[in-house]
């Protein structure tokens, strides 16, 4: 849940000048963002008959962190 809300928040910055977008594109590497939707995808399988699980994981992909 953490990497979702810090994926949501450094995939809605704005890369105004080449140092921000250096600074975006680590942070997206260092959460290894490009990974988060099937990760969540196999959490969601793991835990699909857990309500609590898939309420947390509903609820970061709506936040930013």
């Amino acid at each position: 849940m953490t990497r979702r809300r810090g994926c949501n928040h450094w995939g809605g910055e704005d890369a105004y000048d080449e140092a921000r977008g250096r600074e975006i594109a680590a942070a997206a590497k260092a959460l290894r963002c490009d990974a988060i939707d099937a990760d969540e995808a196999r959490l969601r399988r793991r835990y699909g008959k857990d309500p609590a699980v898939l309420k947390a994981l509903d609820r970061a992909d709506g936040e930013s962190g």
